[in-house]
């Protein structure tokens, strides 16, 4: 009932009965976080703003490579490069990303570096990698950096939104300003 892709064909002719090659996924994959600390983050309409539900993913996020025993690495980004570390296994980085991803504090610089971030990571990590992208992707240019990440490791983009997002209050007249 095997597939026929699957048996060893170099042992089942010199054992002189069939084999089939068993694969084994592998468990340790390393995992980097890629954290938006933009101004755009700092909204939220619920108990928690963007940037704390963001914070909050990448810990957990730490938290089950930590379980697994997978090398964690990370980057915090608002219109510059806050913060970044290469993937590494152990209970210290676990706690320097904790440590990091504890003190994400309301951000004054303008701008996102989303795509600075995204061509950092792809050069920094130099094997297949898990990698998650947190943002509210509320900037322009990262399309193409974030394709050519994919196109080497597995890219998670866990996109941060609010219910404000897609329906206003019926309050009346309302003035809008740009936190970017």
């Amino acid at each position: 009932g095997d597939d026929v892709r699957a048996i060893d064909w170099n042992v089942t002719a010199r054992m002189g009965k069939p084999f089939v090659k068993v694969f084994e996924e592998e468990r340790e994959l390393d995992v980097f976080i890629i954290v938006d600390k933009s101004l755009s983050m700092r909204t939220g309409s619920g108990r928690h703003s963007r940037i704390e539900t963001a914070s909050d993913c990448a810990s957990l996020i730490t938290m089950a490579s930590l379980h697994n025993a997978s090398p964690v690495g990370a980057v915090i980004f608002d219109g510059q490069i806050e913060f970044s570390c290469s993937p590494k296994a152990g209970k210290n980085q676990a706690l320097l990303l904790l440590s990091h991803f504890d003190r994400i504090t309301d951000s004054e610089a303008t701008g996102s570096a989303l795509d600075s971030a995204l061509r950092g990571a792809e050069n920094l990590l130099k094997k297949r990698t898990l990698v998650f992208v947190i943002s509210d992707f509320r900037t322009s240019q990262w399309q193409s950096p974030f394709a050519r990440l994919c196109q080497k490791n597995d890219v998670i983009a866990l996109r941060i939104t609010d219910p404000m997002d897609d329906k206003l209050p019926e309050v009346g007249a309302v003035t809008f300003r740009d936190p970017e």
